[in-house]
């Protein structure tokens, strides 16, 4: 977590950091944590279908399915050829 925490420091508009970071958090169990940084992540980008179907993975981990679709819908509304988002939003 550390090097991410610094890589913000030094970058802290790059979605990506912010949704390394949030993968990082969830492996950890840190779903809510994880789930503020994908939102920051889509706050710097909106268009970033993997930190979109990342929050909705989060939400899932938390018991919000219905967030956890919206996420996922949101991502197959920016990106119709995201296998991920469909079956993620299929399994729900």
């Amino acid at each position: 977590m550390e090097a991410f925490e610094q890589a913000l420091g030094i970058q802290s508009n790059y979605a990506d950091i912010r949704n390394w970071l949030g993968l990082a958090l969830m492996g950890c169990g840190e779903h809510a944590e994880a789930l503020e940084q994908f939102q920051a992540a889509l706050d710097i980008n909106p268009n970033y279908t993997a930190a979109m179907v990342n929050a909705g993975t989060a939400c899932e981990a938390m018991s919000l399915k219905d967030d956890a679709r919206a996420f996922y819908t949101r991502a197959l509304e920016t990106d119709p050829d995201s296998v991920e988002a469909r079956e993620k939003l299929a399994g729900l």
